[in-house]
């Protein structure tokens, strides 16, 4: 008899010392928003202290919402998302490693701790890509002469592209109405300049 109440009367402390244990804290520094450029892997990181037997999940903020992980269980293409658990010199750190981003990864992600209410920290992942011309764009023109010709150039990336058109000289065409008007205002400076114009 003396023996099961020493047992329960240990599993009273071993209950009231976790009881008295600090609720997790997932630091506001946690899973900081970044850049990366399509094909680099980027990793989020959540750093949690006290952690203690609750479980930790990543979330894209997708429509539905998309689970990534739960606790260490990934939900998605392992060839896609690495998670690390308890990593760090102080082993309060998990990471959320997204395998050779794409446009497709871009979004708000979300590390999330099953409190009551939950903790959530979040950060935006943006992918920059590299600009290109779409091989759909005509390269030659055949036109008569004193026709108008119209150009097309689609080009694409993040942040969006800005087209210039130049010439095979390597001039710039001058296709802005603000160009055209400075190219009026010089020529007509230039005749006042010459003064009138002496009839013979």
């Amino acid at each position: 008899m003396m023996f099961f109440t020493f047992f329960f009367f240990e599993i009273a402390i071993f209950l009231a010392d976790c009881s008295r244990a600090p609720p997790p804290t997932v630091l506001r520094t946690s899973m900081a928003s970044a850049t990366v450029l399509r094909g680099e892997d980027m990793v989020f990181t959540c750093i949690i202290n006290h952690l203690g037997s609750h479980m930790v999940a990543f979330v894209k903020s997708d429509t539905p919402l998309r689970l990534i992980s739960f606790d260490e269980r990934v939900f998605r293409s392992r060839d896609k998302y690495e998670v690390r658990s308890r990593v760090g010199d102080s082993h309060n750190e998990w990471t959320l490693t997204i395998k050779n981003v794409d446009e497709a990864d871009r979004g708000n992600y979300s590390c999330q701790v099953n409190t009551d209410p939950p903790q959530i920290v979040s950060g935006n992942l943006d992918v920059k890509v590299p600009p290109q011309i779409a091989r759909k764009n005509p390269t030659d023109y055949i036109i008569q002469e004193g026709d108008n010709v119209t150009m097309l150039c689609r080009a694409e990336g993040n942040p969006k592209p800005t087209v210039t058109w130049r010439r095979a000289d390597r001039q710039i065409i001058r296709y802005n109405g603000a160009q055209f008007l400075w190219m009026r205002l010089k020529s007509k400076l230039r005749n006042m300049l010459s003064g009138p114009q002496r009839k013979t």
